[in-house]
């Protein structure tokens, strides 16, 4: 029974969403060559053309008929949090990337703190200083030496960040109509994407024609785009909690790829930053309270996974104004 339910088919859509996930560093530095507004329109347009697929052969494109608010809010959300983490490998080490990407579930506990009827209590602030302490032997490892931190990757930094304040921000608007969303949404937002990045290489680059091999890396990043949908379905029904818990060891699965490719050298300071952000969104994400009152032995976690998670507070006023 328990077998069960840990591996049935909507934990299984989880798992692969989290392993395209710890994959995407790996295959982003391979293609950290090529322009980026035309690496991005590709990715995108792969990513809508399966799902325009899908909703084609099952005729079902009445499911995409949203309001025009969902779709820009989505459109800026995903694109937007896509193209800073992508952009970011353009000048930051791949295994820097993730970790900083990684502070999204503590950035939406700190601007959700800020909202009405939320409030930031002590343990998320010493989960937020552990992330901060992750991120400072990230720029310890740069400079070589405890005291001294190089700012040579700042701008990456700076791209990488943005992307976890476009999701966390993205999150926290969404979710009170994030349930009510079809997954098939995704592939619209990259659609969207794909024209934007489209246009502005247009403006701003030389098209690059890509070899055999970043071609066959660009398709399967596409594909590797809809774990967004695979992500979505899985937290809807299945087993919710695991799943909360397996995603935190993303970013180590994401380093160990990249280490064993030979993308990044293996170092302590490497290994002290990931236990200090992980930590850092461990500690900062639990309910503590409902630990310490032990209910059935259960906690809830109160982050925004990449998908579409309920958190206790709602957001009618934000609803209402986007609407």
């Amino acid at each position: 029974v328990i077998v069960g339910r840990l591996f049935n088919k909507s934990m299984a859509l989880g798992f692969c969403a989290l392993l395209m996930w710890s994959m995407m560093s790996l295959l982003m530095s391979e293609l950290a060559a090529m322009p980026i507004f035309q690496m991005t329109a590709c990715i995108f347009s792969t990513t809508f053309l399966v799902v325009a697929t899908k909703l084609t052969l099952k005729k079902q494109w009445g499911r995409v008929k949203q309001p025009l608010w969902i779709w820009a809010l989505g459109a800026a959300g995903i694109c937007g949090s896509d193209f800073c983490y992508i952009a970011a490998f353009k000048h930051v080490p791949p295994a820097h990337i993730d970790f900083i990407d990684y502070l999204w579930p503590f950035l939406i506990i700190l601007l959700s703190s800020m909202l009405p009827k939320e409030k930031l209590t002590f343990p998320q602030i010493i989960g937020g200083l552990f992330c901060v302490l992750g991120v400072y032997f990230l720029l310890v490892a740069s400079g070589k030496s405890l005291f001294s931190m190089s700012i040579t990757y700042a701008k990456g930094y700076a791209f990488a960040l943005s992307g976890a304040l476009a999701w966390s921000i993205y999150s926290i608007v969404s979710r009170t109509v994030r349930s009510r969303i079809p997954v098939e949404m995704y592939g619209m937002y990259a659609g969207i994407g794909a024209v934007s990045s489209f246009a502005m290489h247009y403006r701003t680059e030389s098209w690059q024609v890509p070899t055999l091999y970043e071609s066959s890396l660009i398709g399967l990043t596409g594909i590797f785009g809809l774990a967004y949908m695979l992500w979505d379905t899985s937290v809807r029904t299945g087993n919710f909690k695991l799943l909360s818990l397996l995603a935190y060891f993303t970013p180590i699965m994401s380093v160990t790829f990249l280490v064993l490719a030979g993308k990044q050298d293996f170092s302590l300071y490497l290994v002290l930053a990931c236990f200090w952000v992980i930590c850092g969104v461990v500690v900062g994400s639990l309910d503590w309270e409902a630990l310490s009152k032990k209910r059935s032995g259960q906690f809830s976690v109160k982050v925004h996974e990449k998908s579409a998670i309920d958190t206790d507070a709602p957001l009618d006023i934000i609803e209402k104004i986007v609407k």
